[in-house]
């Protein structure tokens, strides 16, 4: 399931205010899960190249506990056409990380959108490094909004 919120096409930013709050909605329908990260969703740009990966950027430096990956929520720029972003999440060192969520987002549209997409339940262990990348088709970098809800 994904839950799409449309933005007027005068919006040519997402802030990380409009992706979290979309995270604490959905944690709440769900199960009362935590918004991760806890300070507000955060901006993963993708690379300066199309279809490469942009660096990883991290969203929690060590879980508290051991956690459930339960949704995604990503915040896509306007675009001026169809727009296909992948986003992966991953754990481990930094330079060391591996996925362990990889999710595509399609936009539409020509105006921002925040999407919410269902994960596996994807087991996090306490202690662990979260990180999030991006790419697109882009040959410049788009600046991704991202958000977990892990309970």
């Amino acid at each position: 399931m994904v839950n799409l919120v449309n933005f007027s096409t005068a919006t040519s930013t997402l802030t990380s205010g409009d992706v979290s709050g979309a995270i604490d909605d959905e944690a709440d329908k769900i199960d009362d899960g935590d918004s991760y990260p806890t300070g507000g969703a955060i901006s993963v740009p993708s690379s300066g190249s199309g279809d490469a990966f942009g660096a990883w950027i991290e969203i929690d430096a060590s879980t508290s506990s051991s956690r459930v990956l339960k949704s995604l929520v990503i915040g896509l720029p306007s675009a001026n056409a169809l727009q296909i972003a992948e986003v992966e999440i991953g754990v481990g060192g930094s330079g060391s990380e591996s996925a362990i969520l990889r999710r595509i987002a399609i936009n539409p549209t020509s105006h921002s959108q925040v999407m919410t997409l269902k994960a596996p339940n994807i087991s996090i262990d306490s202690g662990a490094r979260v990180s999030a990348r991006t790419k697109d088709s882009e040959a410049s970098a788009r600046n991704y909004v991202i958000g977990l809800d892990l309970v």
